[in-house]
């Protein structure tokens, strides 16, 4: 993702690109029906490696994370249980998970 790019003097240009991954997806269960509402958490093993999400009426889900490795822990509505993902990384640009139940 690349958040400034621009001319420091005459002579010299510079781009930044900061370390983030876009993870999107859709929660559902075994029979393809989807699930809204889940609220999924990313906790990262760095300092403010942690991001919010909640599946919309689709099922889908949309965050932006700094690069690394990360477990989700993903809560939908009852009665389908809390469910744990360890070690999903996230160094790449652009990462597609679905969650099945």
């Amino acid at each position: 993702v690349e958040f400034w790019s621009g001319q420091l003097s005459a002579s010299v240009t510079q781009s930044y690109v900061a370390p983030f991954s876009y993870i999107s997806g859709r929660v559902q269960e075994s029979a393809g029906d989807v699930v809204p509402s889940a609220a999924l958490s990313f906790d990262g093993s760095c300092f403010a490696c942690s991001q919010t999400a909640v599946s919309i009426e689709d099922g889908s889900y949309e965050a932006t994370l700094f690069q690394g490795i990360y477990r989700i822990e993903v809560t939908p509505p009852a009665p389908l249980p809390l469910q744990t993902i360890e070690d999903i990384d996230c160094s790449s640009g652009e990462i597609i998970l679905d969650i099945n139940y």
